[in-house]
């Protein structure tokens, strides 16, 4: 899996423009459990909050639902930001040794904006990651929950990306039955072969999991917020999507 360049970046972005009317928009991110077998002399480590063990996948997608960016093997008790936060991509992001474009003007409009990446709550607000305005906020305020449905309708691509892969590979909907570095090379091996199917079949394969099952199985990583203290500069570009958002009919 080809790490993204700045150029891969600008064509994911120009996708999620076009079809989600969502610019500047690197990926969608998130994370998922996806079960193991309990290794042996482990203790609590990869047991979860839904009690089972388990390892997360931490993925970015693009708008075809294909996985760009994955990072598998943090422990099953850690949440969502807890393994964003001690990944290598998140360090090497932070850091600035990950180049995203460039920031510049907004189709069709004078605001100059960040590239960024879409999470959910759990994740901290950057100027490289948008995440939703806390509801307290929100709600009442158009303007915020304007770029809240924006921002929600786009990112759950990533939530559907995850459900079509386990419905290709319904190993992921069971205890994967072997070691932990065994079980982390059949999720990458996995993530590789559903976007081989993706780009061999540009129709959309059909959801043939259940929500319940996508649960209890391959589940959603626990909403802990962690370092989630925003800065004005992340906090200032978050507003300036808000705006753009205010000012579109096609949005």
């Amino acid at each position: 899996m080809k790490f993204p360049s700045i150029e891969d970046f600008k064509e994911i972005a120009n996708s999620f423009s076009n079809k989600n009317k969502f610019p500047h928009c690197c990926g969608n991110l998130d994370g998922k459990h996806i079960r193991i077998v309990k290794p042996q002399l482990s203790g609590s480590m990869y047991f979860n909050y839904k009690n089972y063990y388990s390892i997360v996948l931490l993925a970015v997608s693009d708008s075809d639902n294909t996985f760009r960016i994955i990072d598998v093997g943090a422990y099953g008790k850690n949440s969502d930001g807890g393994v964003f936060s001690n990944s290598k991509f998140f360090q090497e992001l932070n850091s600035g040794n990950i180049q995203l474009p460039p920031e510049e003007r907004l189709p069709n409009s004078d605001i100059v904006a960040p590239y960024v990446f879409l999470g959910d709550e759990a994740f901290p607000l950057k100027t490289f990651i948008m995440r939703p305005y806390p509801r307290t906020q929100a709600t009442g305020n158009a303007d915020k929950s304007r770029f809240n449905f924006k921002l929600s309708t786009t990112r759950v691509g990533i939530e559907c990306t995850f459900g079509m892969a386990a419905s290709k590979f319904r190993i992921l909907l069971k205890s994967i039955e072997t070691s932990v570095d065994n079980s982390i090379k059949i999720v990458k091996a996995v993530c590789l072969l559903h976007n081989i199917i993706i780009h061999r079949d540009k129709r959309e394969p059909e959801l043939s999991v259940t929500n319940n099952q996508l649960n209890n199985n391959f589940g959603r990583l626990p909403r802990n917020r962690v370092n989630n203290r925003a800065t004005i500069t992340a906090i200032n570009a978050r507003e300036l999507f808000t705006t753009y958002f205010l000012n579109r009919n096609d949005s």
